[in-house]
């Protein structure tokens, strides 16, 4: 079929609905998306009473506000959306996720923040994006593209379901025994100033495990295809060429998206970022899945009340119970935890790279489906 616009084979879902009373519906705007194609965040709103545009099960939402950040999903569910999500749907002829994949390229993202307007909170300019030029083959090619494309992304999916579970298992065993103490009900327990605890064990602060710094860097050094992670408030993680730290470290939003990550090795890291570097680093494990358990209580502030932003003090100054001799057992438990973890992160990482590094030639038509080279291909899954 060769070259066409976008505009000849998609189109955009325009259909309205106000104050929804269907809560089955998901309600999704473009804070809800992840950065880097990384699909959907997993914390959204209640759509009742919402207004907005009506997108169905199948549909492709791509934000439309700073393209750069490359935020698109597969809807899985139908739902609301802001006016600042765009709903594309295939025309007749084209396959529904060769256009997932047309509109999951770097050079589409590049394209639409190209042709955006505005400074401050560009928007893509939907006229223009009709005029994205893409590859078109048969649909019996199209399906097939799709087909390698989509092993790829089962495989990230699959491994971040693993990631997901074993993090809710690190997370219930925190719980279990050091919020509920189930392992010494049969124990005698002591006054504290947090309650009752373990007899043998002792309140203790953040600020006696790690020192309480920040990142330097702006936003804007984030590139595309950069070295080294580069750790912002958002959910998402961006790359830079250059690196400021080289540690096991623990990664705290201090606004915004409030949000705690994990990470060892080296990166760089936003100005409203918290690096938590252990002094002892068997201790990382433990005090990430911590932070991580009490990130709600360390939001809402000495006061209770929501707050924009963490300051050092409050992580410094925040305290929990911990026994006086720690089994070493326990922090290896928790460090194995998270080294799988990021391990299978890793996995995932190299997946999607080696995707994206596919994805312009299949879309562009310089692989093609049944060429040996596909066959390199399914070698690397």
């Amino acid at each position: 079929m060769g070259y066409k616009f976008l505009g000849d084979i998609a189109k955009l879902r325009n259909e309205n609905i106000k104050d929804n009373s269907d809560d089955s519906l998901l309600y999704v705007t473009t804070a809800h998306l992840l950065p880097e194609k990384r699909g959907l965040d997993s914390n959204l709103e209640s759509s009742l009473n919402k207004s907005g545009k009506h997108f169905y099960k199948g549909d492709i939402l791509v934000s439309n506000i700073r393209p750069y950040f490359k935020k698109i999903w597969f809807a899985t569910s139908d739902g609301i959306t802001s006016n600042d999500v765009l709903i594309f749907t295939p025309k007749e002829g084209v396959d529904l996720s060769y256009l997932y994949y047309l509109l999951m390229q770097d050079t589409f993202f590049d394209y639409a923040t190209k042709t955006s307007k505005g400074t401050k909170m560009p928007r893509g300019d939907k006229s223009a994006l009709k005029q994205f030029e893409v590859y078109i083959p048969k649909l019996e090619m199209q399906v097939g593209t799709s087909k390698k494309l989509k092993s790829f992304d089962k495989k990230i999916e699959t491994n971040n379901a693993i990631i997901a579970n074993l993090e809710a298992q690190a997370q219930a065993i925190f719980k279990s025994r050091f919020v509920d103490f189930e392992l010494f009900q049969d124990g005698q327990f002591v006054e504290s100033e947090l309650g009752m605890i373990p007899e043998g064990w002792e309140v203790k602060t953040l600020g006696d495990f790690f020192p309480v710094i920040t990142g330097k860097k702006n936003a804007n050094i984030a590139i595309d295809n950069g070295e080294y992670p580069f750790f912002t408030c958002s959910q998402g993680i961006f790359y830079t060429d250059d690196y400021s730290f080289d540690a096991n470290a623990i990664l705290l939003a201090g606004n915004g998206d409030f949000n705690v990550k994990r990470y060892n090795g080296k990166f760089e890291a936003y100005q409203r970022t918290y690096i938590l570097i252990p002094y002892d680093e068997k201790y990382v494990g433990l005090l990430y899945n911590l932070i991580e358990f009490y990130l709600p209580q360390i939001v809402s502030g000495h006061k209770g009340s929501v707050i924009n932003y963490i300051t050092k003090g409050m992580i410094e100054e925040f305290k929990f119970a911990v026994p006086n001799d720690m089994p070493a057992k326990t922090l290896k438990l928790f460090n194995d935890y998270e080294n799988f973890i990021a391990h299978l992160k890793k996995e995932v990482k190299n997946l999607e790279i080696t995707r994206d590094t596919l994805l312009p030639k299949l879309m562009s038509g310089e692989i093609r489906v049944g060429q040996d080279d596909i066959e390199e291909i399914e070698n690397l899954l």
